[in-house]
């Protein structure tokens, strides 16, 4: 009796992972040409199937076999860019809670500051733009679409401005910050796999959403047509009511830099050698002048 229990037990908590499983692969590749791609697969196997037990097609059934087979290797290379996307946003999850185990006496990021006063230039005089900021992720085979400047970002820097402006060669694309620098401008992202998504939104908010679907980058967008200020992070856009509120929502999603007593207080052991070896030296130097 407790042997069938457990054979029980064992089946449904197999089908629950299966079941699991497949229900996240869907919402991942919901509304994506993936899914159109999968269903349409699915579907012509199971009519050629159907086909040769009907008709008896004895050489249709023998190349069907054969290929499931080699089925894994077709699904990666057609669907490279969803399995893509799916360990990205593993990734992702992974990076942000390395950076809220993190997160103790930390003072906030100053380019939070400088990003809201930039933002909020352009919304006003509603200049469309697209910002990304780089995180754990390397943009560079992004960056590299547009054109390296590794300019300073500064608080009243009006180089956003300008590489925006209509009337400049680099208006339509979108910049890479790097740390505290412009590092590229004129970019080309990549756009957004949904369907139903870029039917309903422009090329820049597209973008936003592609690139933050492929890498851990916090995307903003400001409208050209409304001003209204977007960020888009792990695939998804959310557009801010005001300045204040993307200015809390910066705040979250940028990591924080650490006050001074945890730098002090995170040093390694070998930092701590190489620094006592250092002080060694230099009395060692003193008295020998002495």
């Amino acid at each position: 009796m407790r042997d069938q229990l457990f054979v029980i037990i064992r089946n449904l908590f197999e089908i629950g992972i299966l079941a699991a499983l497949f229900y996240l692969l869907l919402r991942l590749l919901r509304g994506t040409r993936g899914l159109v791609m999968l269903s349409s697969i699915f579907m012509l196997f199971a009519l050629l199937q159907t086909a040769t037990f009907i008709l008896d097609l004895s050489v249709l059934s023998w190349i069907l076999q054969k290929m499931l087979y080699f089925m894994p290797f077709i699904v990666l290379i057609i669907f490279q860019n969803e399995i893509r996307r799916i360990l990205t946003v593993i990734s992702i999850q992974y990076l942000r809670m390395q950076h809220w185990q993190k997160r103790g006496q930390m003072l906030e990021n100053p380019l939070v500051k400088i990003l809201c006063d930039i933002c909020d230039n352009l919304s006003q005089n509603s200049t469309g733009a697209l910002i990304a900021i780089e995180q754990k992720i390397s943009l560079n085979s992004h960056a590299e679409t547009g054109k390296i400047i590794n300019a300073p970002l500064l608080p009243d820097n009006s180089l956003v401005e300008t590489i925006f402006y209509s009337g400049t060669p680099l208006h339509d694309g979108g910049i890479v910050i790097r740390k505290d620098s412009i590092y590229a401008a004129g970019c080309v992202f990549p756009l957004c796999e949904k369907e139903d998504f870029r039917s309903a939104h422009g090329m820049r908010h597209q973008a936003a959403v592609g690139l933050s679907e492929q890498t851990d980058a916090i995307v903003i967008v400001v409208s050209e047509e409304t001003g209204a200020i977007s960020i888009a992070f792990n695939g998804h856009l959310r557009t801010m009511g005001n300045i204040d509120q993307f200015h809390q929502q910066l705040k979250v999603l940028l990591p924080p830099e650490p006050a001074l007593a945890p730098r002090i207080a995170s040093w390694s052991p070998m930092q701590w050698l190489g620094a006592l070896a250092i002080k060694k030296n230099k009395t060692v130097t003193d008295d020998s002048k002495e």
